[in-house]
């Protein structure tokens, strides 16, 4: 079964984004869970593995394999994210188990995301 029948049996909407961002109140919504993030009071590191978890749980990763991000999630992660740190990639690789080639790839579409975003506004 692919998660797009899966998607269709549990009731959920595929088109909705697993990951928003409300800005006013500081939470980072994945699926139906609010994470609490505040950019700048906690590590990438630390949001990263918040994250994570949660993105495991939700699609039943077990612990150790990579965790990938959708390409519709990205904007969203760019948002909360520090994007000029010099470790993110280091962080990106420990926290979602990625090669470096993956993470360093990652790390560019979220640098790339975030600026399509910003020129649009």
């Amino acid at each position: 079964m692919t998660s797009l029948e899966t998607n269709k049996q549990s009731g959920r909407d595929e088109s909705k984004p697993l990951a928003r961002f409300d800005a006013d109140h500081g939470i980072l919504w994945l699926d139906d869970v609010p994470i609490p993030v505040r950019p700048g009071e906690r590590t990438n590191a630390e949001l990263l593995r918040s994250l994570v978890s949660c993105i495991r749980e939700l699609r039943r990763l077990p612990d150790g394999a990579p965790c990938h991000l959708r390409d519709r999630e990205l904007h969203t992660f760019a948002d909360v994210l520090d994007l000029t740190h010099r470790a993110l990639r280091r962080d990106v690789r420990r926290e979602l188990v990625l090669n470096k080639e993956q993470a360093g790839d990652l790390v560019a579409k979220l640098r790339r995301s975030h600026r399509a975003v910003l020129a649009d506004s």
